[in-house]
């Protein structure tokens, strides 16, 4: 089956593929990008891009970038997709704190709920060559709703 794909959807996946040849670093407006071109294939098909976002699908991991990614948690904070820590889809996150003691989760409801998008700073671990280290991320969301739940879908990137 051919997937149907908008011209404005063509245009920002281009230019996160252009990009990502260029750059191996994410900037924060690539994590815009891929949030909104997310936002655009799920008022297409919700179930389908979950689905894909959970295969490690490269529309919604960017291989060529150190970590650019999307995500997406339920109105819950229910993580529903995820490509790379695919062992956290289905775990509840409500009232968890990063390693700063910050609920960064609760937060990017709370924002997204009274202005539907917006950024989030927060501690996270990052994946590096040594392991784990743990560095300052920020994360773009999108509040969406499909069907009668609502979504916030998100893509960050860590400090430089």
């Amino acid at each position: 089956m051919l997937a149907r794909i908008s011209v404005s959807s063509f245009v920002i996946l281009s230019a996160l593929l252009f990009s990502a040849a260029l750059a191996k670093v994410p900037e924060k407006e690539d994590a815009v990008r891929l949030v909104e071109y997310t936002t655009e294939q799920i008022a297409i098909d919700f179930t389908g891009v979950v689905s894909k976002i959970n295969a490690g699908d490269g529309e919604y991991l960017i291989k060529d970038y150190e970590n650019l990614y999307v995500f997406i948690y339920d109105e819950d904070l229910n993580m529903i997709a995820h490509p790379v820590k695919t062992k956290l889809i289905g775990k509840n996150f409500s009232g968890k704190k990063d390693a700063a003691g910050i609920v960064f989760r609760d937060s990017i409801k709370i924002k997204a709920l009274a202005a539907g998008q917006g950024w989030q700073e927060y501690i996270y671990q990052k994946p590096t060559g040594e392991g784990l280290q743990f560095e300052k991320k920020t994360t773009y969301f999108k509040l969406v709703k499909a069907g009668d739940r609502q979504y916030f879908i998100c893509s960050g990137v860590y400090a430089k």
